[in-house]
């Protein structure tokens, strides 16, 4: 999976209150735990709240945090 792509679903998954535990969404975006929490970092750096509710067993933004994407095409010609 692209890292775009990866990013993409965590955001999806999140918003959606779906992640489950940590280890199920690792292997769900077929990354590792420690890449998980490395990702997890960074968009806690561009402002997300991300915390995980045990309860829920599911990641969570505390805060109104959006993130947009837009697809880039390139095409060369000679």
């Amino acid at each position: 999976m692209k890292a775009t792509d990866c990013l993409c679903r965590l955001h999806e998954l999140i918003q959606q209150g779906r992640t489950g535990t940590p280890d199920e969404l690792a292997c769900r975006l077929r990354i590792s735990r420690a890449q998980l929490y490395r990702i997890l970092n960074v968009l806690n750096d561009y402002g997300a709240d991300v915390r995980y509710s045990r309860t829920s067993n599911t990641f969570a933004y505390n805060n109104s945090f959006k993130m947009s994407f837009t697809k880039v095409e390139f095409s060369f010609s000679e």
